[in-house]
């Protein structure tokens, strides 16, 4: 599954790589690809590659605000909130 972030209020979208404590933004291809192709609905090999393309890390602090609202892709390519 993909996952990515829309940056609010602004609205920009980006791929990212989830952990416990962080959102890592993925490069602008990666970002371009999965917010384009349809998602296959499971884990690829080429995700591996994808997900070590990092450029920002967006820390999660408890008590912190939501800047961002967090969504996932599956099959079919339609965007699911989580």
């Amino acid at each position: 599954m993909w996952e990515g972030i829309t940056v609010l209020p602004s609205g920009i979208r980006y791929a990212v790589y989830v952990s416990i404590v962080s959102f890592f933004r993925l490069d602008d291809d990666v970002t371009a690809r999965w917010l384009t192709e349809a998602c296959p609905g499971e884990r690829l090999p080429s995700d591996d590659k994808d997900r070590v393309r990092q450029v920002a890390e967006i820390r999660v602090a408890q008590g912190q605000s939501a800047t961002f609202k967090v969504t996932s892709r599956s099959r079919g390519g339609s965007p699911k909130r989580s």
